[in-house]
């Protein structure tokens, strides 16, 4: 009995240990340059973005150089990111704003094609991978409505949809970023806490974004609030201050563009920044050339519930 019950002993510390060494503890800083799928992007000469109300809106394509505007998909698109030909989104089919029912699909560029991938919600691309925030779906109980009724934790798939795994598990992943071999993601909706999985390995860090440089101001509605993360195209910062964005260069600070309102969200997409303003009731989202020319307006809508989520 003695024996029995120390090999069964030594059977429970190996499997922790096992399951240790995928969750290494060691704090990784980083200034690396990260990406937030988010409301839009630049991709060989168009812009792919959706705004509206609630945090997202139908899917367009923009010509920056002819500023013509096709829609790709109809309803409320948002977290959006771009391989190949290729744009992953996602879309909200419950209608209303009190639950969520999320889908990742992904388009081709010419608006064909459109192909549901997984039941989740914004997807990063790291390689030939797409990760992602994946969902269990439920019924509403004001209804029988799908909804999102549980979060999963991280997930990973080929480009095509298959291959699904998850890889860190959790009912409490609010965000992922991805950056050089590294998928980040905020693991807990309180506090600010940071994990990241290194794509090569598997393995799991604890993680400080604290000074990363971003392609937005924040996605969501907490996620950037505190940090002193600057929202940078690799080369040049930029900042804004009620309708104003500022850039910043080793020649100094210089007044790029002035849109009018008071501007609640930067995106830096290439050679593009997309700013979203408010005025009185009404919200507009431009597109502005990084050196201050060729201003698009995109989308403007009336803002509903007192603000827009950004």
């Amino acid at each position: 009995m003695r024996m029995k019950t120390r090999k069964n002993i030594m059977s429970l510390i190996m499997a922790v240990i096992i399951i240790l060494c995928n969750i290494t503890t060691v704090l990784a800083d980083t200034n690396e340059k990260v990406f937030a799928p988010t409301h839009g992007v630049l991709s060989k000469g168009n812009l792919y973005y959706a705004f509206g109300n609630d945090g997202g809106g139908s899917l367009y394509r923009c010509d920056v150089s002819t500023k013509k505007k096709t829609c790709l998909v109809n309803g409320e698109c948002k977290y959006i990111s771009v391989k190949g030909s290729y744009v992953y989104y996602t879309y909200d089919s419950y209608s209303g704003s009190d639950f969520t029912n999320y889908y990742i699909y992904s388009i081709h560029k010419n608006g064909s094609k459109k192909k549901k991938l997984a039941n989740g919600y914004c997807p990063v691309i790291v390689g030939d991978y797409v990760y992602y925030i994946g969902t269990k779906k439920g019924k509403s109980p004001y209804g029988s409505d799908t909804i999102d009724a549980k979060t999963l934790g991280v997930y990973r798939m080929k480009l095509d949809g298959s291959k699904k795994k998850r890889i860190y598990s959790s009912s409490e992943i609010a965000q992922l970023l991805s950056g050089s071999n590294k998928v980040y993601f905020k693991a807990g909706w309180r506090g600010n806490t940071w994990k990241y999985v290194d794509t090569q390995t598997g393995k799991i860090y604890a993680a400080n974004i604290q000074r990363c440089n971003a392609n937005t101001s924040f996605c969501g509605d907490t996620w950037f609030r505190g940090n002193n993360c600057s929202i940078s195209d690799g080369k040049c910062s930029y900042t804004y201050s009620n309708g104003y964005i500022y850039k910043k260069s080793e020649t100094g600070i210089k007044k790029l563009a002035a849109l009018g309102g008071k501007i609640g969200k930067l995106i830096c997409t290439g050679d593009y920044l997309i700013a979203v303003t408010e005025k009185k009731n009404a919200a507009y989202a431009y597109a502005v050339r990084n050196d201050g020319k060729n201003k698009i307006l995109l989308n403007k809508w009336i803002v509903a519930g007192g603000g827009w989520y950004y």
